[in-house]
């Protein structure tokens, strides 16, 4: 029977390293490797960039969830560190979420989701949702930056995506055009293919739990997006999954009988009707409970009508390939990542000048002491979506799998 793990009975574990690397079950920085000499490189080109940067360099690794900060105390010492907006910027039945200013770092701007502990299981789910983000390290996932635990309220600080989720997008302006829907999905699917090989699901995918990172991308639907909340998820790998959890409208059919256990397939699934929702607005099923999975499991959904017309044939394969009432029948998301509808034009706006100069710190960064990659590890995990940009972008243009 599945259960949530605690943070300190199963610490998460993570990696940080030069440029990528596996995993580390390491849990101490006093444990970490001494880092071999550093090599000087000459980035001319794209291709060289390339080429450096999948070369056999030096990594620290650590577990990744002792760089998130952790607070306590009888008076709420997060009012001290942060000014909280005057209202809430979502509520929901975990609680509620606000944007606050960093009185200590000027313009920084992060989302505070605080929840009351007052139900048996609170305390287990929130730690169990901390210690899922902190162990997930990825352009495409929400950064958690700090917890707090003062008297009966519970907060988790994040980066704050000041866009909105996907959903109030669309609530706005409908659907998004093909290109849009396609860049979004493809951060998605890129996240999801990270968290499923660190045996991570994420057990709720769905426009709500898509976010802009800026208004500017919310506005284009050509820019970053992350996925958040997490509170759902589940190592898939320490326990079978039996919980019918999620949102009805974007579970899969399998969850119908979840006692029987299901796998991370599910994410596919909920990340293909998702899609279906951001190409043409609307669910590819509807009705009552029971018609509903009757036409999943038939595979009967809409892709004739308008808008789907100006739809690509590789946009409704994607689709078709991921709404499959078998599970063994879907794409795995990193198949889906590589599918003809996501790919893209590489390279495209590419800045050398950019990517040498990134390239060339973290091969530098290979000569520094254990303890000094550490602390540095632990200023980048402040690090928000913003100050990351340009590194993002190198590692996105450099990323092949």
């Amino acid at each position: 029977e599945e259960g949530a793990q605690r943070r300190g009975n199963s610490p998460p574990a993570g990696n940080c390293s030069t440029f990528g690397g596996s995993s580390s079950s390491s849990n101490s920085i006093g444990s970490l490797p001494t880092a071999a000499s550093s090599r000087t490189a000459s980035y001319t080109s794209f291709e060289d960039c390339e080429t450096g940067a999948r070369g056999d360099w030096p990594q620290h690794r650590f577990d990744l969830g002792a760089l998130v900060l952790e607070r306590s105390g009888a008076r709420d010492p997060l009012s001290q560190r942060y000014r909280f907006g005057p209202r809430p910027v979502g509520t929901g039945g975990y609680g509620a979420v606000f944007a606050a200013d960093d009185r200590d770092i000027p313009n920084r701007r992060v989302a505070i989701k605080q929840i009351l502990d007052a139900e048996a299981g609170t305390r287990r789910a929130f730690d169990n949702e901390v210690a899922l983000m902190a162990a997930l390290d990825h352009p495409g996932i929400c950064r958690v930056l700090e917890t707090c635990a003062s008297g009966r309220v519970l907060s988790i600080v994040m980066e704050l995506c000041s866009g909105g989720d996907v959903f109030e997008r669309i609530a706005r302006r409908g659907h998004l055009d093909e290109a849009a829907a396609a860049n979004v999905t493809r951060q998605v699917v890129a996240a999801l293919s990270y968290a499923h090989a660190q045996g991570i699901a994420h057990r709720d995918i769905k426009p709500e739990n898509i976010c802009f990172c800026s208004e500017a991308a919310a506005s284009s639907g050509s820019g970053d997006v992350k996925v958040v909340d997490w509170g759902a998820g589940f190592r898939f790998r320490e326990a079978p999954m039996r919980s019918a959890v999620g949102s009805a409208a974007y579970a899969p059919p399998e969850l119908a009988k979840a006692a029987d256990g299901y796998s991370e397939a599910c994410d596919l699934w909920s990340l293909g009707v998702t899609a279906y929702v951001l190409l043409c607005g609307k669910p590819p099923f509807w009705g009552s409970h029971q018609h509903q999975l009757q036409c999943m499991n038939a595979g009967t959904f809409p892709l004739d009508d308008a808008p789907w017309q100006r739809i690509s044939q590789d946009a409704k394969d994607w689709v078709r390939s991921l709404l499959r009432a078998d599970p063994a029948d879907r794409l795995t998301a990193a198949e889906a990542l590589a599918h003809p509808w996501l790919q893209r034009p590489r390279h495209e706006a590419w800045d050398l000048d950019v990517a040498r100069g990134v390239l060339s710190a973290v091969r530098s960064s290979a000569s520094c002491s254990a303890m000094s990659s550490a602390f540095a590890a632990l200023v980048a995990r402040q690090l928000d979506h913003r100050s990351m940009q340009h590194i993002s972008k190198v590692f996105r243009d450099l990323d092949t799998d």
